[in-house]
């Protein structure tokens, strides 16, 4: 049988620029470039197999860029090349260009790239086609990276960019999975977009992304792997809208010096060991009222860490879970039917004496009788001023200072009343417009049930504490 192959081959010339365009067909590359071993940049077109990558690596030193995006991958049955006698279709082997001096690179889309087989490249720039899987280590320590184009729903694997020093955007378009460590040690990474329809974030998958500051957590997002965005730049974590969430792993926040808020759905019923430890800046933090556990060591270290709200379903305290939170000044657990168990040390470092414990109706002689428990000024929050509530989301409330801000989203403000923890009326204002300042200098106190009501009759109840 006669096969008639047909080449094209287009050679430009220019000082010390090479470049080819070329159709190819399997194991047949080095029939065409020959001894053209000075080609900087590269474009196959037709069908190539495992073969002619080899030939790409060996046989062209000069090479700098590389565009497959046209081009077809074919199995290989053969002699051995790397150590293999065959490779499946649509697939760059495993550590092939690892090392290598490409600079640019455009990858087709559905391949699949093998393990660590650009890792430590010298590649700049990168395009990676539509439904694309990338493997282990595939462009890990390319330190020189900064342009990384992802198609639509591209797999991005175990350690794919780790250590990628000089990335500093990413657009995930899509992408349903993050493996672990995939962009851990990325320094330079500021920017994540394309985020939401993440299911999965794998563990240490953006750990000591120290430049990263937001992240968006998409509702789609059912799984987040310890140590995930540990040692990170995030200042803000809300988790508040996913309500895929079953897990969240151990440490996924720990370390992250400038995380000032976090807030988890409601109705997560796990969360991990340590997963605001060391949190040094964080100020605010909502746990979710189906939380039964509070993990060891799970705000350990939370240093600026003013007043806390406890779950009410809340039922175990573990180790140290709020050691070195020497900032603590108030914790309510008015939502509490039960003293909760507590493990060892959890309260370590916190100045209990100095720290309002609000607790619910008929709960201060349990809380007085427990164990670690007594030592805080307890205070029991009197049945008429009714259940201690977040704000409502149109309502915002606030202290600078000691002046208490109030700022209605729609309906004007028509009353703002604030009550001490026995339940005395300190002040009652009446105010108009949809933005209220309270001055509360002259009543004393640190801590404040505030109530407000809109020209709507809409109310709003919540507990706040004026950090002087």
């Amino acid at each position: 049988m006669v096969r008639l192959y047909i080449f094209s081959l287009f050679f430009v010339v220019c000082n010390v620029v090479c470049a080819a365009t070329l159709e190819v067909s399997p194991g047949r590359l080095c029939e065409l470039v020959g001894g053209s071993d000075d080609i900087d940049e590269l474009i196959l077109t037709g069908s190539a197999d495992a073969s002619d990558f080899y030939f790409l690596v060996e046989s062209m030193p000069a090479l700098r860029r590389l565009d497959i995006g046209g081009l077809t991958i074919m199995p290989y049955y053969g002699k051995a090349i790397g150590g293999c006698e065959s490779f499946e279709g649509a697939l760059v082997p495993a550590v092939v260009f690892a090392g290598s001096s490409l600079r640019e690179l455009v990858l087709p889309a559905g391949v699949r790239v093998g393990d660590f087989a650009f890792s430590g490249s010298a590649l700049r720039s990168v395009a990676v086609g539509d439904g694309a899987e990338l493997m282990s280590g595939a462009f890990s320590n390319c330190e020189y990276l900064s342009d990384l184009s992802l198609g639509r729903c591209v797999a991005v694997g175990d350690a794919a960019f780790q250590a990628c020093a000089s990335l500093s955007a990413l657009n995930l378009n899509g992408a349903l999975r993050v493996g672990d460590a995939a962009f851990a040690a990325c320094a330079s990474l500021e920017r994540v977009d394309g985020a939401e329809a993440l299911c999965k974030i794998g563990s240490r998958a953006f750990m000591g992304c120290v430049s990263l500051s937001s992240f968006e957590f998409g509702a789609a997002l059912s799984e987040i792997g310890e140590y995930a965005f540990s040692e990170s730049g995030l200042e803000e974590a809300d988790l508040s809208a996913c309500a895929a969430l079953k897990h969240v792993g151990g440490w996924i926040m720990s370390g992250s010096a400038s995380l000032a808020s976090a807030a988890f759905y409601e109705g997560l019923a796990d969360i991990g060991t340590g997963v605001l430890f060391g949190c040094s800046a964080l100020c605010d933090v909502k746990l979710p009222q189906s939380l039964a556990s509070l993990q060891n060591y799970a705000l350990a270290n939370a240093s600026s860490l003013c007043a806390v709200e406890l779950p009410a379903a809340l039922a175990e305290i573990g180790d140290s879970a709020m050691e070195g939170a020497a900032a603590l000044r108030a914790i309510d657990a008015a939502g509490l039917s039960a003293v909760p168990v507590t493990g060892a040390d959890v309260w370590r470092g916190v100045p209990q004496s100095e720290v309002v414990l609000s607790v619910g109706e008929n709960m201060a002689q349990p809380f007085s009788a427990a164990d670690q428990w007594r030592e805080f000024s307890i205070n029991e929050v009197p049945a008429g001023i009714g259940s201690i509530d977040k704000a409502e989301s149109n309502i915002a409330i606030s202290f600078s200072g000691e002046s208490l801000l109030v700022e209605s989203a729609t309906a004007e403000l028509a009353l703002v009343e604030l009550f001490n923890m026995e339940g005395v009326l300190l002040m009652r204002a009446s105010v108009s417009g949809h933005r209220a300042v309270v001055d509360t200098e002259p009543l004393g106190g640190s801590l404040f049930i505030v109530r407000c009501e809109c020209a709507d009759g809409t109310r709003s109840t919540a507990k706040l504490a004026c950090l002087k």
